[in-house]
Order: structure tokens, then sequence, then C-alpha cells
């Protein structure tokens, strides 16, 4: 299975108040002008040692140059927590990678607007999602060979638990509904 359910529950109604606090206080979901045409569904919480510029977009996008196809960073790059990250939330990460034993590079407020998504893809590493918005219609698919099947559907709902997802696995995500989806994205250093 390319989802997995921990055991770890949070209060989400705080990451999501510590999340409108660095929107209306920090940084706005970024304009593509002044990300260079990167996504602007991103926020990172983590920045690599000698980042500059505006340190919530260090870590948003892909770690592959669009024009080179080389990799410009990797995970264990992003070894720093912004300054302003709000307390409670990293206060539940840091517990999160004692409790799975694993570390963090990119942290991600990531959002997908309704009627969109992402097409089918493989990571470099694993990651972990807390939902703290979505609606019915939401879904990661997971895409495999073989058999009659093609794929498997998955809803993540907003229910305090962070999930494991197998994302070195080929997947997609689809936002079907009218509202926005919002994922805290973890993305496991791979040692």
């Amino acid at each position: 299975m390319i989802i997995k359910k921990t055991d770890f529950s949070v209060d989400t109604s705080k990451v999501l108040d510590e999340l409108n606090f660095v929107l209306h206080n920090r940084v706005w979901w970024p304009e593509e002008t002044v990300t260079a045409n990167k996504p602007q569904n991103q926020i990172s919480l983590r920045h690599r040692v000698n980042a500059t510029g505006n340190l919530w977009l260090d870590g948003i996008g892909s770690l592959v140059d669009r024009d080179t196809g080389q990799m410009f960073a990797e995970e264990k790059d992003f070894s720093e927590w912004n300054k302003d990250v709000p307390e409670y939330t990293k206060q539940i990460l840091e517990e999160l990678m004692l409790r799975e034993g694993v570390k963090f590079g990119r942290i991600r407020y990531m959002r997908l607007m309704p009627r969109t998504g992402l097409t089918v893809h493989l990571d470099k590493e694993q990651r972990y999602h807390l939902v703290l918005t979505t609606n019915r219609f939401a879904m990661v698919g997971h895409v495999y060979e073989g058999g009659e099947e093609l794929g498997k559907l998955y809803h993540m709902p907003a229910d305090n638990f962070f999930y494991k997802l197998d994302t070195t696995q080929g997947h997609f995500v689809f936002n079907g509904g009218r509202e926005e989806r919002v994922h805290l994205v973890c993305c496991i250093v791979n040692d």
C-alpha cells in the first residue's frame, strides 16, 4: 500500500491557526512572478544553510532544474528552520521525526487548488502528510503495472493523523472538488 496512517495524532486546528498567522503576517502564497515560474502553491518551513532572499520560498518546487534536468539541491540541504515557524507546528514536526526515527529535509505547506492536479510522477524520497483542509474529491492515485487494474485512488481525511506515503512509487494527485486542499508535507532525508 502506498499510504500508511501513523498513530501520531495532533491538533490540526492549531496547525491551521498557525498557517493562517504565517499567511497574514509573514508570507502569502507566492505569486508566479516572484518565484520565477515555480509553483505558487507552496510555502517552505525549512531552508538551506546559505539561502538568501525570501526563506519561505527556498524549498518550494522541484529540486530538479527544468532546463538541464540536473538536481540543484538534495533534501538533506534543507536543514534550517525558518526563524518564524510557529511553535506548535515546529514542536509536532520534531516529535514526529523522533517517533518515526527519520530526518526531514523540506517541510512545506502545499495547496492544491480546486479542479487541478499533478501528473504521474515519482519522488526520490517518501513523505509524511498532515491533511489540514480537504474535500471528498481530493485524491492521491497510486499507479502500478500488472493485472487488470492500473492503479488505486486514496482519499486522506483531515482526521488529525499524519500519513506516510511511499511517493517513490508512481502516483498522482488531483483535487476534483470546489474547495482547496492544503497539506503539511515533510520529505524524508535518505541516508
